[in-house]
């Protein structure tokens, strides 16, 4: 019995013909809400400093007022106090009833310029109070906006941190896709190894029963012949048995006579 092996075909079992390409699930199977998190954060942050800028332009312009109001306000208090030194100047020289009439002009004057102080000391305290409040706001954004750039600039380091673990799990999983491969080629090539073995075995088992069978032809051949010649020697022999015996029974009878 013959057997057919091709040594040339080898068996390729498991073995995939498209690229294995090795990337991160990131993009595929996840949207990074730290990404979205991080992008609306940076415009929050954008928004509170274009606030604060604004802010401070008003502070800036309030405080640039009030020290106009001030300067206005010096500016009449000198007028009135040249006044006042004029008035008294005259008074030595004018009678007592223009003195009088003069005064109460005078202090008619130092009525309205009180007022005006009084208005402007109001306006100067909501003035102050209004910058009191936008300083506390300012602080208040100020420190928010540290926390924010503290907690963004902790998420880029996760972030950093998740690349670098996402990169390491990558190239494990490559490694791990090689192992994977190289087993799939060796069972391909144990595979093929055990077909060569097996088809052997088969080949053995057939020659084996020939022979068998061939030997089994022989000793049924030989056991025939050996019958055969057994059969005519078995006849003479007892024939020979048979007058060996009458000779002995024909000597044991003449001893006893």
């Amino acid at each position: 019995m013959s057997i057919f092996l091709n040594q040339e075909v080898t068996p390729k079992l498991y073995v995939t013909h498209s690229e294995i390409k090795h990337s991160s699930n990131q993009e595929e199977y996840r949207v990074s809400e730290m990404s979205v998190f991080i992008k609306n954060q940076q415009e929050v942050n954008a928004q509170l400093t274009s606030v604060i800028d604004k802010v401070n332009q008003l502070v800036e312009a309030s405080q640039l007022e009030q020290s106009n109001n001030f300067a206005t306000l010096l500016t009449r208090m000198e007028q009135q106090e040249n006044v006042t030194k004029q008035l008294l100047q005259n008074m030595e020289d004018q009678p007592a009833a223009m003195m009088a009439e003069q005064l109460e002009q005078l202090t008619k004057s130092f009525e309205h310029l009180k007022k005006d102080i009084e208005t402007a000391s109001f306006v100067n305290q909501a003035i102050m109070d209004q910058l009191t409040f936008q300083n506390k706001t300012i602080r208040h954004l100020s420190r928010k906006l540290k926390e924010y750039e503290t907690l963004y600039q902790y998420l880029l380091d996760q972030q950093h941190k998740q690349g670098e673990i996402n990169k390491e799990i990558s190239e494990r999983l490559a490694l791990q896709e090689a192992f994977h491969e190289t087993i799939r080629k060796q069972l391909d090539e144990q595979k093929a190894q055990t077909q060569k073995i097996s088809s052997q075995v088969e080949y053995l088992k057939a020659t084996l029963s020939e022979y068998v069978n061939h030997i089994m032809d022989k000793i049924g051949n030989v056991y025939t012949l050996i019958s055969n010649n057994l059969s005519g020697s078995s006849l003479a022999h007892l024939g020979l048995i048979k007058n060996n015996e009458q000779e002995k029974k024909e000597k044991e009878t003449l001893t006893q006579k």
